[in-house]
């Protein structure tokens, strides 16, 4: 059991890794850089706000607080980057892994 929960866990930290990398706000990520970790002090918390059923208000607040507070940020590059659009992107992949994994379990 805790070995499932293990691999489920690591799974979706890898697909919101994948979501950050997309995102990619001080555009680190391009292929030829072959970087995917940058981003990874943040997953486990962006894991867990969709979880938490915050808004999606909410998870774009943290979002600037991290690229404005801990990247350095100006407000120009804060808007630049869209941290709504990332903001939706989470809520939306969440919603359809709660569908998956639903779907799933009917099947079983």
């Amino acid at each position: 059991m805790h070995n499932s929960r293990t691999k489920i866990l690591y799974r979706d930290l890898q697909e919101v890794r994948e979501l950050w990398n997309e995102w990619d706000p001080i555009g680190v990520c391009a292929p030829e850089n072959e970087i995917e970790d940058e981003y990874d002090y943040y997953l486990e918390e962006t894991l867990q706000m969709p979880k938490q059923e915050l808004t999606i208000a909410e998870i774009e607040n943290y979002l600037i607080f991290v690229i404005k507070d801990q990247m350095g940020f100006d407000d120009y590059s804060i808007n630049k980057s869209n941290p709504n659009v990332f903001a939706n992107k989470l809520h939306d992949w969440y919603e359809n892994l709660k569908k998956r994994r639903s779907n799933l379990r009917l099947v079983m």
